[in-house]
């Protein structure tokens, strides 16, 4: 796992101007959940990436298999049909029983191991790009140390597409074909 930590020296900003204050430390809250937003979300990613699918091991995919067959031969049993008929009709029926069957008792579609990565992966780009808004936004505060604009025109140069990944993210859909 992979922790990044953030030391915060103190409850609140001591500040005459108590209105200053209070929105600032409201910023500051919200980029402090963005960054660990983005944090938890890589480690997910990360061990999301780790695990090898259900579905590659042979042992379940034999197991499928014949699961799969004795569905098959009862279907063909229900509808009193010789073997090969209604090919198509009874090929799709076996697989709706079988994933319903597979759900029943707790598997997950393969659909959703294939995605979690990926979840995970936009998940982190989003609170990223959400923490370098909220330090832009800070940075244009008065009042504000310098540092802070300094560290996000680090980000900038860091992740110099951040903004674009996102937006294609955001809107796949202006991608698609």
């Amino acid at each position: 796992m992979i922790v990044f930590e953030i030391a915060t020296p103190g409850t609140w900003l001591d500040c005459e101007d108590r209105n200053w204050a209070w929105r600032i430390q409201g910023q500051l809250r919200s980029l402090e959940s963005q960054f660990f937003e983005a944090n938890a979300a890589l480690n997910l990613f990360i061990g999301a990436q780790s695990i090898r699918p259900s579905f590659a091991d042979r042992e379940n995919w034999e197991r499928d298999s014949q699961r799969r067959s004795e569905i098959w031969r009862i279907i063909e049993q229900e509808a009193g049909v010789q073997p090969c008929e209604n090919f198509d009709e009874i090929r799709f029926e076996t697989e709706v029983r079988f994933k319903r069957e597979k759900w029943a008792a707790g598997g997950v579609p393969r659909e959703f191991e294939h995605n979690l990565p990926f979840i995970y992966a936009r998940a982190f780009l989003y609170a990223l790009d959400a923490f370098d808004k909220f330090l832009g936004v800070l940075a244009k505060e008065e009042n504000v140390p310098e540092e802070v604009a300094t560290h996000h025109e680090k980000i900038a140069d860091a992740f110099p597409h951040l903004r674009g990944v996102r937006n294609t993210a955001q809107h796949l859909e202006d991608r698609a074909p």
